[in-house]
C-alpha cells in the first residue's frame, strides 16, 4: 500500500464540468441506491406523524429538503428541450450544491461542535451565527485554495482518490467530536438532547463518512462494476441529506433518553427553603 500526495491538473478540477444529460446518466447507473432514501422518507414520515422535535438538527432537516428538490430539477432539466447553454448554465447552479454535500455536511458538523466546546468557558459566550459566518469564509477559501490536491492511495496497483481539503477536515471532525466526549465524561459540558442529538448525529455522519472511504477504496481494487464513490453522485445525493433522520431515531432509543434525563438531574440545582425566624 502506497499513499501519494498529488496536484491534478486545472483542467481536470471541476467534475462538474459536464453535460447536463450526465445527471441522467448517472442516475440510471446507480438507481438502486434509491431504496434509502425512500426508506428514510418513510422513517422521516413516520417521526412527523410521532410530532419528533427535529429543532436541534434543523439545519439538516433543510439540507435534506434543498438537496432533493435539486436533484429533481437537474433530473428534469435534462430532460427538457433547452439550448445547450442554457441547459449547462441549469445544470451548473444545481449540480455545484449536490457535489459539494459532504463538505457542507462536515462543515456544519465542526460549527456545531465547536460551540459546545465553547460551552465550557461560562464567561465566554461564542455568537455562533459570527462563528458560521467566519468558518464558512475559511472553508471556503481553504476548499478553494487546495482545490486540485489529492490524496492518492495504491493498492495492487489500482488508485483511490480522495480530496485533501475533505479529508482534512473529516480527521477535524472526528478531533473535535472526541474532546465533546472527554467533555461530557469530566461533565464540563452541560448533557442537554440537542447536545447529545449533535453528538450522535456527527458520530452517523463521521462513521458513514470513513465507511464510504472504505467503500470507495475496496470498489477501485475488486472492480465489481458498483457506482459509489466518497464525495461522488451517489453518496451525495442518495445518503448525505437523508442520513441525520437515523440520528434522531437513536436520541430517542430508551437508554439515550434514560442517559439525558440521569445526567440532566445531576446537574441540576438543588433548591433550599428559606425558612423565617422572627426575633422577640
Amino acid at each position: 500500500m502506497n499513499i501519494q500526495l498529488f496536484e491534478r491538473e486545472e483542467n481536470d478540477s471541476f467534475t462538474w464540468k459536464v453535460e447536463a444529460h450526465q445527471f441522467v446518466r448517472n442516475f440510471n447507473e446507480s438507481k438502486f441506491h434509491l431504496s434509502f432514501p425512500l426508506l428514510c422518507i418513510i422513517m422521516y414520515l413516520f417521526k412527523i406523524a410521532k410530532k419528533s422535535d427535529f429543532s436541534s438538527l434543523s439545519i439538516f432537516h433543510s439540507i435534506m429538503y434543498f438537496s432533493t428538490f435539486l436533484s429533481v430539477f437537474c433530473f428534469s432539466v435534462a430532460n427538457l428541450e433547452m439550448p445547450v447553454v442554457a441547459l449547462n448554465i441549469a445544470y451548473f447552479l444545481a449540480h455545484i450544491p449536490i457535489y459539494l454535500n459532504s463538505l457542507f455536511a462536515l462543515a456544519i458538523l465542526s460549527f456545531h461542535l465547536i460551540s459546545m466546546v465553547f460551552e465550557v468557558n461560562h464567561s465566554f459566550v461564542i455568537d455562533k451565527k459570527l462563528l458560521i459566518t467566519v468558518g464558512s469564509a475559511i472553508i471556503g477559501i481553504g476548499k478553494f485554495w487546495f482545490r486540485n490536491a489529492l490524496i492518492i492511495l495504491i493498492i495492487y496497483g489500482s488508485k483511490a482518490e480522495f480530496d485533501l481539503f475533505e479529508t482534512g477536515l473529516l480527521f477535524l471532525t472526528v478531533l473535535l467530536l472526541a474532546i465533546v466526549v472527554i467533555l461530557f465524561k469530566l461533565k464540563m459540558i452541560t448533557i442537554t438532547k440537542p447536545h447529545v442529538t449533535i453528538a450522535i448525529n456527527s458520530f452517523v455522519y463521521i462513521l458513514f463518512l470513513f465507511l464510504s472511504h472504505l467503500a470507495t477504496i475496496v470498489l477501485v481494487v475488486f472492480e465489481p462494476g458498483i457506482s459509489f464513490t466518497f464525495g461522488g453522485y451517489a453518496s451525495n445525493v442518495y445518503y448525505l441529506p437523508f442520513l441525520w433522520i437515523f440520528s434522531i431515531y437513536i436520541v430517542e432509543f430508551r437508554m439515550v433518553q434514560d442517559y439525558i434525563k440521569k445526567n440532566e438531574k445531576s446537574c441540576e440545582v438543588p433548591e433550599f427553603q428559606l425558612a423565617y425566624l422572627t426575633v422577640e
